[in-house]
């Protein structure tokens, strides 16, 4: 999957209908009920809790790990 959206932003990941679905347990007749500005909405709300909690400490461990493995950094 390509993940380099330009202008040196790499994209980080997506939400799908069948991620809910399956998180969630709902059947598709409850599923189908989600419309795409709903999706749009979650993604959005999504987006700013993983920005507000978990990105830069994410980005942090996983980009030392990499360095470490690559032999940058010790």
């Amino acid at each position: 999957m390509e993940r380099n959206v330009g202008d040196g932003f790499f994209e980080i990941t997506c939400v799908h209908r069948d991620d809910i679905k399956a998180d969630m347990n709902l059947p598709d007749k409850l599923i189908s009920k989600i419309t795409d500005d709903m999706m749009a909405e979650i993604a959005d709300k999504m987006a700013d809790d993983y920005c507000n909690q978990l990105f830069h400490d994410s980005l942090r461990i996983i980009t030392r790990n990499i360095l470490k493995n690559k032999g940058i950094i010790q």
